[in-house]
């Protein structure tokens, strides 16, 4: 399933409903949808992630852009009813620290009035509060390495608010994917020592079934 936006406007903000997942095939079709619906005089911008399913670096990535552009022109951006696994996912990524997020439209559309919402702001959680979902929340696992190195990228510009150099760049990215690729495989093989312990697990609590 790729992505598609349903949009409506307010008097305030350009509404736009998002439905699927965004991951690296669907994420420049994402960035498409939402240069093509965004006039040169655009209101504020709100995106209902309600039924989003998936998110990944890749269109973390993009949404960073976007609220790079947004920031520039002095414009509200925001995003809302995220379900538990793309919260998860922002929260791993520290992405909530940058793009305000709340859990209604509502509250989107007051913040982007420049009022206090009724409701609070989603607070960010410390690493060791994350909750995931799933075995091993499936929703990192499944990222690219080459996404979540420019992610990190694009987030470090937009935290500081600078552009690095096209060389500084690609030798922050080289190393980044040559760390993760080096964590992905303990990872991995962390994974199958904890699959051998289950199966282990399932034949012990089989034998003292059957010994009982």
């Amino acid at each position: 399933m790729s992505v598609s936006i349903f949009w409506t406007r307010s008097n305030v903000a350009l509404i736009g409903s998002v439905q699927g997942r965004i991951d690296s095939q669907s994420a420049n079709v994402f960035h498409g949808l939402i240069k093509e619906a965004i006039e040169p005089d655009a209101h504020n911008l709100v995106l209902d992630f309600t039924r989003l399913s998936f998110i990944s670096s890749a269109g973390l990535r993009i949404l960073l852009i976007m609220a790079r552009e947004y920031k520039s022109m002095n414009k509200f951006m925001g995003l809302c009813c995220l379900s538990e696994s793309v919260r998860d996912v922002m929260r791993i990524s520290g992405f909530d620290q940058i793009v305000t997020i709340h859990t209604s439209r509502e509250a989107s559309l007051q913040a982007a009035q420049g009022k206090d919402p009724d409701e609070i702001t989603e607070a960010p959680r410390e690493a060791g509060d994350i909750t995931f979902t799933g075995a091993f929340d499936m929703a990192i696992i499944q990222d690219r390495i080459s996404d979540m190195a420019a992610y990190a990228v694009e987030k470090h510009e937009n935290i500081t608010r600078e552009t690095l150099p096209v060389e500084v760049k690609e030798q922050a990215i080289t190393e980044i994917e040559e760390e993760l690729r080096r964590v992905s495989q303990e990872i991995g093989e962390k994974l199958r020592n904890c699959r051998k312990m289950l199966f282990n697990m399932a034949d012990e609590c089989l034998r003292k079934v059957m010994e009982s």
